[in-house]
């Protein structure tokens, strides 16, 4: 985007608006980093409950997938 960006500078157009900048933004990179995010934090907690380091409730399990899926 740093390119667009000074590619348009050296244009001699005006500066590029923020949501002319999101148009350049590959949204399917975020997309896998947020998705491999959720997969780390998921092996993370499945490791925690089948080794039972944490004690954890059914309840505030429950609790803890409804907030991150709603």
């Amino acid at each position: 985007m740093q390119r667009t960006v000074s590619h348009f500078a050296a244009a001699g157009r005006q500066p590029l608006t923020f949501c002319e900048k999101l148009e350049f933004v590959n949204f399917w990179y975020l997309l896998i980093v947020f998705n491999d995010f959720l997969t780390i934090a998921g092996c993370f907690l499945k490791i925690l409950i089948e080794n039972k380091v944490a004690n954890f409730s059914a309840h505030f399990l429950n609790a803890i997938v409804s907030r991150i899926f709603i």
